[in-house]
């Protein structure tokens, strides 16, 4: 799954909610601050210990900080290929999801190969101009969501580049890419956990099937599929539905707000933990 995190200086992450991002993502663990020069410090552990230690230590709770929790899907588990990555002095990088089509590295990830190839390459142009920085910025964004990624870049001066920000969400000053900090990713089995559905899960039923109340064996209502002019949210068996991309396919379609699935992947869920 992967978790990547964008915090602002006055924002809050509970010590327990890394626990549980790291007990999610369990492959490694780093974050990139800005060091007061202009540049940016990048720290990547293999331990949560060693993860948590430093994080203390250099005060990133109350410090601009761009975090990643790693699960990994390519390279090797090697704190070489932990985010955030170095894209120059100034400028750290780093990612959720998977890059199809970057090019197999026995040792390299997807997202070291894209930093190397794509993201080191633009990065003038990411932070030149006006005019170049508003091209380059649209064409992150447009790969990302049709990767249906997030990317994310701090600079040494705190600034953040957040590409496909609408699949992520706000919280109290941080930006997530996705909900495997809480605990209720613990019921909805992400990373390592017992009831994982990650990444590539199939998905063979149509988005206009019916939406049951996930958990209540109550009455369905047919959603059809979502089209442009759509509200934003909708009430629906209980839970609220908003238009945001499911943390378990990628899909952008409602999503139930408590739990950030689509219908079908509620379903699928319930059908591995039903006796």
């Amino acid at each position: 799954m992967c978790l990547l995190i964008a915090k602002h200086k006055q924002g809050q992450i509970a010590e327990t909610a890394l626990e549980t991002a790291w007990e999610s993502n369990p492959h490694g663990a780093g974050f990139a601050v800005p060091d007061g020069s202009g540049a940016v410090h990048i720290c990547k552990f293999l331990t949560f210990e060693e993860f948590i230690k430093a994080y203390r230590e250099q005060d990133v709770k109350n410090r601009q900080a761009l975090i990643h929790f790693r699960f990994a899907t390519h390279g090797v588990r090697t704190e070489r290929n932990v985010h955030p990555f170095r894209v120059r002095r100034d400028v750290a990088f780093a990612h959720n999801g998977i890059l199809s089509a970057m090019p197999g590295d026995k040792k390299l990830s997807d997202t070291g190969v894209f930093c190397r190839d794509i993201i080191k390459p633009v990065s003038g142009g990411l932070f030149g101009s006006s005019r170049s920085e508003e091209a380059v910025r649209a064409l992150l964004d447009a790969y990302a969501r049709a990767e249906s990624s997030k990317f994310a870049l701090l600079t040494g001066d705190g600034r953040f580049v957040i590409s496909n920000e609408v699949a992520g969400h706000w919280l109290k000053g941080v930006w997530y890419s996705n909900y495997s900090y809480d605990d209720w990713g613990d019921m909805y089995g992400y990373g390592s956990r017992k009831y994982t559905t990650g990444y590539g899960y199939s998905k063979n039923r149509a988005k206009s099937e019916n939406i049951g109340q996930a958990g209540s064996g109550g009455s369905t209502r047919s959603l059809r599929p979502r089209q442009s002019g759509d509200n934003e949210s909708l009430s629906m068996g209980g839970n609220v539905w908003h238009i945001g991309q499911c943390v378990c396919c990628f899909d952008t379609d409602y999503v139930r707000a408590d739990v950030g699935m689509c219908a079908d992947c509620v379903r699928d869920f319930e059908d591995q933990v039903t006796p």
